[in-house]
């Protein structure tokens, strides 16, 4: 059963952040963001946190570690 949960960024940049629950894989966490103006070229990137893949004005950044620390985690209120 595969669940994609989305939620807009509050910066107010055109993108979302997402959770993707897939089987034999687990939950996949990270964020889509669509660059107006600038470029980030044809690269993936090791960050300390998430792999950036970048992807031309679009970048997909997927997160390594699971989230503790902070306040924005979803929960089944946000999918209903």
């Amino acid at each position: 059963m595969k669940a994609l949960i989305t939620k807009p960024l509050n910066d107010g940049s055109a993108g979302m952040r997402f959770a993707l629950s897939l089987p034999f894989v687990g939950q996949v966490t990270g964020i889509y963001r669509k660059r107006l103006v600038k470029t980030r070229g044809w690269k993936i990137e090791h960050l300390s946190k998430m792999v950036a893949l970048h992807l031309g004005k679009r970048t997909l950044y997927l997160e390594q570690l699971r989230n503790r620390k902070t306040v924005r985690k979803f929960t089944k209120s946000f999918a209903e």
